[in-house]
Parts: C-alpha cells; sequence; structure tokens
C-alpha cells in the first residue's frame, strides 16, 4: 500500500489511519498479518526520497509541463525523482509485490484557476508510468486507488470537479487500472480549528481509511483466501456506496427529481438526518447557473425523492456534492450529512453529472392519516394501513 499526496496523506499516515486501513484490509482478505500481510510505503519529511511533500503540486511541482504546455508532455520533476527513488531503495521482493496506490493529492492542484480533467489525466497518466517502470509492473498489478478529491478549503470549485472527472475518466480505463477507492464529501476538515479548512482531523482520517481499506481489499480480491470475508462476498464487498443512475422528473411538480440509485453490496439507504432531508449538497447545473435542493426523502427501496428552490430546466445536469463538495451542517460539520446506504457509505453521482430525463414519473398518491375517533382504537384497521404506507413509499408510518 503506496500512500501518495502532501500534508492530508500525511496525517492519514500520522494519526496511524493508512495502517489500520492496511490492518483491516489483510481481515477482509483473510490475511494473518505474519506470513500473508500487507505493508505500508510512506514516508515524508526528509531531504528526498518522499512519497508525500506537505504543500504541493502534482502538476507544477512533482511534474512539470514540457515546453511549459502539458500537451507537449511532462517531465520528472524533483519530487518525483525523490518517489522513484523511494521505490528504487525497496528490496526486490516489495518491488515485486502487487501494490495498490492509494492518492490522496489534489489539493493544491485543485487551487489552479482554469484547470480542465485532460491536463490532470495526462499527467497522472505519465505518472503511472514511471511509478509502475520503477517497481517494473504492469498496470494489473499496480492500480491507483483514488480518494474522490477532498474537499480543501481554498480549493477552486470548478478545479476540483475537474480532477473529480480526470479521476472518473482513469477508472473507467480498464487499461489504466483505477478504482475511486473514497468518497469524500462528509469530511469535518477541522484541524486546523474552523470547520471546512485545509487539513482532515483525526476522525476525517479514521473515515477514510475504512473507506480506503475496503476499496483496496476489493481490488486485490484475487488474493482473498478461503473463508474471507472478501471471498465470501464473491469479491464484491459494498466499497462504493450508492450512485444515482437515473433522474426523472415528477409529474405536476416542476420542483421535483425522482432519483434511481444502484447499490454497491448494500440492501438500501439509512435514515437521513437532518441536514440531508434538508437537500444539502444537491444542485442542477445548466447554462442558467446552479439550482440547489431544499429537501430529500427516500422513495422506495432504492429511490430518493429530491425537492429544488425553483422550477428545473429540461437541460439541467444533476450533480451531488458537485465542485468544492463538502456537506455543511448548520453547526458547520460534515460528518454524518450524506445520504448514506445502510452499511454506511455515501451517495454519488458520476461527476459529468445525471441527466434529467426519462419522461415525468407519476408517484403514488401520499398516504392519508388515519381518520380521528372518539371510539375505541381499531389497531387491525391501523396495520392494514402501515402496511399500506410501506407498500406506496418503502417507509413504515402511520
Amino acid at each position: 500500500m503506496l500512500l501518495r499526496g502532501q500534508s492530508n496523506a500525511v496525517l492519514l499516515d500520522h494519526f496511524g489511519a493508512i495502517h489500520a486501513a492496511a490492518r483491516e484490509a489483510e481481515r477482509l482478505l483473510g490475511f494473518d498479518g505474519v506470513n500473508d500481510r500487507i505493508n505500508v510505503i510512506s514516508s515524508h519529511g526528509q531531504d528526498s526520497a518522499n512519497t508525500i511533500n506537505s504543500g504541493t503540486a502534482l502538476l507544477t511541482e512533482w511534474l512539470n509541463p514540457r515546453n511549459g504546455d502539458w500537451r507537449q508532455g511532462w517531465e520528472v520533476g524533483p519530487l518525483e525523482a525523490g518517489l522513484l527513488e523511494t521505490i528504487a531503495a525497496q528490496p526486490a521482493d516489495v518491488r515485486a509485490d502487487p501494490t495498490g496506490v492509494v492518492w490522496l493529492h489534489n489539493e493544491y492542484d485543485s487551487k489552479q484557476p482554469g484547470l480542465s480533467a485532460a491536463e490532470w489525466e495526462s499527467a497522472v497518466r505519465f505518472d503511472a508510468a514511471q511509478l509502475r517502470a520503477a517497481f517494473g509492473q504492469e498496470a494489473a498489478q499496480l492500480p491507483y486507488l483514488f480518494v474522490n478529491a477532498i474537499p480543501y478549503g481554498n480549493a477552486r470549485s470548478d478545479s476540483n470537479q475537474a480532477i473529480k472527472q480526470g479521476m472518473a475518466t482513469l477508472a473507467k480505463d480498464p487499461g489504466f487500472h483505477a478504482e475511486i477507492a473514497a468518497q469524500a464529501p462528509d469530511l469535518d476538515m477541522n484541524n486546523d480549528g474552523d470547520y471546512g479548512g485545509s487539513h482532515i482531523s483525526w476522525s476525517d482520517a479514521e473515515i477514510l481509511g475504512q473507506r480506503v481499506a475496503l476499496s483496496f481489499a476489493q481490488a486485490f480480491a484475487d488474493h482473498a483466501r478461503p473463508g474471507s470475508p472478501v471471498a465470501l462476498a464473491g469479491g464484491q464487498v459494498n466499497d462504493l456506496g450508492p450512485e444515482v443512475v437515473s433522474a426523472r422528473p415528477v409529474a405536476g411538480r416542476a420542483d421535483q427529481l425522482h432519483l434511481t440509485l444502484d447499490f454497491d453490496a448494500a440492501t438500501g439507504l439509512a435514515a437521513l438526518d437532518p441536514t440531508a432531508a434538508a437537500g444539502t449538497g444537491w444542485n442542477v447545473v445548466s447554462a442558467n447557473g446552479f439550482i440547489k435542493a431544499s429537501a430529500a426523502s427516500p422513495a422506495g427501496s432504492n429511490g430518493l425523492l429530491v425537492t429544488f428552490e425553483q422550477p428545473l430546466p429540461a437541460d439541467g445536469l444533476l450533480h451531488y456534492n458537485y465542485g468544492y463538495g463538502r456537506l455543511i451542517a448548520a453547526d458547520g460539520t460534515g460528518q454524518g450529512h450524506a445520504v448514506y446506504d445502510d452499511q454506511g457509505l455515501p451517495l454519488w453521482t458520476a461527476p459529468e453529472g445525471v441527466a434529467i430525463g426519462g419522461g415525468a414519473l407519476a408517484l403514488a398518491p401520499q398516504p392519508a392519516e388515519p381518520a380521528a375517533s372518539a371510539g375505541p382504537i381499531d389497531w387491525h384497521a391501523i396495520a392494514a394501513q402501515v402496511h399500506g404506507n410501506f407498500a406506496l413509499t418503502g417507509q413504515w408510518f402511520m
């Protein structure tokens, strides 16, 4: 497990979260931690030979665009040379082992105005070619595991979204071999004292470590021991959380969308906290700008009903946690405020957005409330109504 990045990667190491992730991935794969174990390669604070350097940008300090124009290609910078030196110093048997690159490195690049997904993607492809050559391994043995563009307090929203798009493009390319290892919209980012700052807290690091462990274990499912959690799950653990796969307008409501969710290895949504129920994080983006949501509620076993502040344009694209993307409650916190599946992983949308379409959906009428009665309570009638409500909405209530 090779940890890459800048100061937040340092904190993932400092707080022990990357090592806890390795131990949890061992458990999921059925490794005994002695004969079969996951090594962590993480170094920082040295004159050279670091896998992590605080306060640095990949595109201008680790790599250099040739002749100042990335379209002409890239060259190895001093920091990248130090990384390759670190790898070269590893024992031959370590370099020969399958290795997952845990990538927590978007902060300073997200400050760059006008950053395009193509530029970022081009740089990472060059980086991967150098790294894999240093290990002497092909892409199949050395996947990149991206923490999905953390909400760095100084990020430019469009530039952070471009990085998310670059990550998603690489993850879809089987020849490159990458995965989104962790969604990160629900971080507090308060290690500096205020919420929404530059650095993750201990509990943020713990959250990221848990999610990285799941993705790392699934990435190396071929190595799972018989009887291990990964083997028993057929190599498919819940490491991604639910994806929004469609957004349909609601008949008679120009301000509502019915979303269909594709679950990874979960079975439904957890109850929404008040921040999530207020529609926090949802936007429809069009040529005329952003329209925010005002409410969200589960709709059946694999749906979500989202209401917006105004009628929606036909050409809009639905996004969850666009750009900078931190979920913010009234008290400034981020943790606990996403829409989660029943295993605690946050919902997500593809960075290019989800097109609104598919025809207007007519929702079932809202279930009626029981009439007030001064006489004896008819518990059988109430039970029938509760079951009817569940059939209509997927929720038990009266």
